[in-house]
């Protein structure tokens, strides 16, 4: 019983398009290394779910991470409340708060927390026309 619970739930990972993250994925590999060093690019929503702003937010962010599947680019989640050390290493201080990692950088979403505004930041690939300046080199851990 125990596998069969494992597939359907590993099934409904590969499906969606949202992972839900552990903190351990800021330091191993699969967001970034210890060094700050990202393989990927991803999105990242940092929320608590006792936030009523977060709570409000979490279907736009599931329609934003089912709908704009761009290759290259992944949707993820972190409960701040389960991992403040990360959230502290990012400067995560109110959430919602999304957070674009690639190439060794991260950028903040500052538009507005709807649908519109979070899909067209994504479409047109706006956070990769933030001036380096603008841009925050990945603390290491």
């Amino acid at each position: 019983m125990k596998f069969l619970i494992f597939i359907a739930l590993t099934i409904s990972c590969v499906v969606a398009n949202n992972i839900i993250l552990e903190g351990a994925d800021f330091y191993d590999g699969v967001v970034t290394d210890a060094l700050g060093n990202t393989n990927n690019a991803w999105i990242i929503k940092f929320f608590n779910p006792r936030c009523p702003h977060c709570r409000k937010f979490a279907p736009i962010w599931e329609d934003a991470s089912d709908n704009l599947d761009q290759e290259g680019l992944n949707f993820g989640e972190l409960d701040c409340s389960r991992y403040k050390p990360v959230c502290d290493r990012f400067n995560i201080w109110g959430v919602p708060t999304v957070m674009v990692f690639k190439d060794n950088y991260m950028v903040e979403y500052e538009g507005p927390n709807s649908f519109d505004g979070l899909s067209e930041y994504i479409l047109n690939r706006e956070y990769e026309q933030v001036e380096p300046n603008e841009r925050a080199f990945i603390p290491p851990a």
